[in-house]
C-alpha cells in the first residue's frame, strides 16, 4: 500500500497480486526439540542481531485475547482494578485451553527468546502483546491504540545514543490473524497526517468518551493522540518490521508507518487452478481437512465481524450528531468503492451493522517458521529492498 493509505480498506479483486509473492513447498517441520531446530532458531537470531533488533511482539488474533466480548472493557471504566484481574484470569485460561493453537503463550515466547538470543549474543526481547481480541472495528483499533502506547514506552526507556544511532533500532511485530489487522491500523495512525488522525480519534471518540460524561474514561487514547503530534517523539526513531501469519485482507497498510512487511499465508493452490486463487464455493468436507488451506484467512474478510457488546452501541450511537459530515470529507478527500469503506468510516457505521458470526480460532502459524526462513536467506527478505513479500505455502503440511 502507498504511504499516505488514510486508513482505506484493501481493495479484493482476482487478479494476480501486485506485490511480489512466493510459493514455498511445503516440508516435514523441524521438531523443536531437535539440534536443527535450535541452529536453525540461532540463526535467524543472528541475523537479528546484525539487524540491531530491539525487541520482539507477538500479537495474537481473534477470540485469543482477555476480553472477547467487549465486557471487561466497559467493566475498566468503573473497576479498573476488577477488570484487570478478570483479564489476567481470562487470558491464562485462554492460554490453558488454546495452548499455542491459534495461540502465543509465556512458554512460547521464552522460547522463542531464548532461541534468538542464543544466536544474536545478547538478549532479544520476546514480549507477548495481549489485546482485548473483539471481532469488531472499534476492538482492533483499541489494539492498535494500546500497542503505540506499549512501543511508545519501549522508545523512551531507550538510551539516546541507541535511538539517534546511524542504523536505527528495529522492533519486529508478528501477528497472527487479525493482530496483523491490528498492526494495518498502527501503522495508519503512525502514516497519517494529523487531519487524518483527528478523524479516526474524532469518529472513535465515543469509546474513550463515556455518553453520559464529557471526560475521558480510557486515557491511553487520549494520551497516544498527543504522543502522535509529536514529531520527535522517540517512538518515530524505530524502524518497525512487520511480519504477519494468516492475516485476512482487510485494512490497508500505510508504508509510512513501517519499514517493511512480510506476510505468510497457509495457501494451497488447486492443482489444476490459478496459483494466487482459492476454490469457490467451499465444500465442508475440504474445510474440516484444510484441504485449501487457511479458510479462515480467506473468509475474515469485510462482512464477517460481530456486533460490539450493547454497552458499547449505546455508546457509539452517541457519535451521530456529527458523523455525517465528516464521513463525506474523508471520502471527498479519500475515494472509495462507498461511504464507510475505510477504518474511519467503519467506526462510524460498525453500530450499524449486524454481520452473521464467520470467525472462529485459527490454525498455527509459528514465527519460529518465519525466523527460519529468514535466517536462510540471511535476512534479506525481511531486511531487503521490497516493500511487501506474499509468502505462501503450496502442497500438504
Amino acid at each position: 500500500m502507498p504511504p499516505g493509505n488514510r486508513f482505506r480498506h484493501q481493495t479484493y479483486r482476482s487478479e494476480r497480486p501486485t506485490a511480489p509473492y512466493h510459493l514455498f513447498p511445503a516440508a516435514r517441520p523441524t521438531e523443536p526439540s531437535s539440534r536443527e531446530f535450535d541452529a536453525a532458531l540461532a540463526a535467524a537470531g543472528a541475523a537479528f542481531g546484525r539487524a540491531r533488533v530491539a525487541a520482539v511482539y507477538c500479537v495474537h488474533g481473534t477470540f485469543a485475547g482477555n476480553d472477547a466480548l467487549g465486557l471487561l472493557t466497559e467493566l475498566a471504566r468503573f473497576a479498573p482494578g476488577l477488570s484487570e484481574v478478570l483479564s489476567r484470569v481470562g487470558k491464562r485460561t485462554v492460554d490453558l485451553i488454546a495452548d499455542e493453537a491459534g495461540n502465543y503463550t509465556p512458554e512460547y515466547v521464552a522460547a522463542f527468546q531464548a532461541g534468538l538470543s542464543a544466536g544474536a549474543g545478547r538478549t532479544i526481547p520476546v514480549r507477548l502483546f495481549n489485546w482485548s481480541s473483539q471481532n469488531n472495528h472499534i476492538g482492533r483499533a483499541d489494539g492498535a491504540v494500546r500497542l503505540i502506547d506499549e512501543l511508545a514506552r519501549l522508545a523512551a526507556d531507550m538510551p539516546a545514543a541507541e535511538l539517534h544511532a546511524a542504523q536505527p533500532p528495529r522492533v519486529v511485530l508478528w501477528g497472527h490473524s487479525h493482530g496483523g489487522n491490528v498492526i494495518a491500523l498502527l501503522t495508519n495512525l503512525l502514516g497519517a497526517e494529523a487531519a487524518e488522525r483527528d478523524e479516526f480519534f474524532h469518529a472513535a471518540r465515543t469509546f474513550y468518551r463515556p455518553w453520559l460524561w464529557r471526560e475521558v474514561d480510557v486515557p491511553v487514547w487520549e494520551s497516544v493522540r498527543r504522543l502522535l503530534d509529536e514529531a520527535d517523539h522517540p517512538l518515530r526513531k524505530l524502524a518497525l518490521d512487520i511480519v504477519t501469519f494468516g492475516v485476512p485482507v482487510r485494512y490497508g497498510w500505510d508504508s509510512g508507518g513501517y519499514a517493511n512487511l512480510l506476510h505468510f499465508i497457509h495457501h494451497r493452490p488447486p492443482p489444476q487452478g490459478i496459483e494466487h486463487q482459492a476454490p469457490v464455493p467451499i465444500e465442508t468436507r475440504r474445510l474440516l481437512g484444510a484441504t485449501d488451506g487457511d479458510y479462515v484467512q480467506q473468509i475474515g474478510i469485510a462482512g464477517s465481524n460481530l456486533a460490539p457488546n450493547p454497552l458499547a452501541v449505546g455508546q457509539v450511537s452517541g457519535a451521530g450528531r456529527a458523523s455525517g459530515a465528516v464521513a463525506q470529507a474523508t471520502e471527498t478527500r479519500n475515494p472509495c468503492p462507498r461511504r464507510g469503506h475505510d477504518a474511519v468510516g467503519r467506526l462510524r457505521r460498525y453500530r450499524k451493522r449486524r454481520p452473521p458470526p464467520h470467525d472462529r480460532p485459527r490454525g498455527v502459524y509459528s514465527p519460529q517458521v518465519a525466523a527460519i526462513a529468514l535466517s536462510r536467506s540471511g535476512g534479506e527478505i525481511l531486511w531487503g529492498d521490497s516493500l511487501t513479500h506474499r509468502v505462501a505455502e503450496k502442497g500438504d503440511s
